[in-house]
């Protein structure tokens, strides 16, 4: 009975639909359009930000020694894997027993065919260090 009641109020609706030129949506296509739009401008967006295709550039240091020559100077030695042809800048660092800084110099290192280089540079105190290592290195 209720089933009887639905098809006819259904079918009252289409005549007025029929009657009056109203057409129902066509939702479907639509949908797919904005649905494929937002996701095309989501992968725009992720593309943006990660840059997954820009190759990222190759720069790795590792500390080799440190000798204290005095009270107001220590060498640092390290080595540095760049890519060939592109300038680095390292900043040196030196610490006393305290862990205290009392030495810090940026050096910089010019381009250079080789990829992996070893440097010594020295780095003079505030007062005796313990330690003389690299804090970190960058493209410059």
């Amino acid at each position: 009975m209720s089933g009887t009641g639905v098809e006819a109020e259904r079918r009252t609706s289409d005549e007025l639909d029929e009657r009056y030129g109203r057409r129902g949506l066509r939702r479907g296509p639509w949908i797919a359009v904005i649905v494929a739009v937002a996701l095309v401008l989501a992968a725009i967006g992720w593309f943006a930000w990660a840059r997954p295709i820009e190759r990222q550039s190759a720069l790795e240091v590792t500390d080799l020694a440190h000798a204290i020559e005095s009270d107001a100077a220590v060498n640092v030695t390290w080595r540095l894997v760049a890519e060939p042809d592109r300038p680095v800048a390292c900043a040196l660092v030196a610490m006393n027993t305290s862990y205290a800084i009392v030495g810090w110099r940026v050096v910089e290192i010019p381009a250079s065919a080789e990829t992996i280089r070893d440097f010594t540079e020295p780095l003079r105190t505030s007062e005796r260090a313990s330690t003389g290592f690299v804090y970190g290195c960058w493209l410059a």
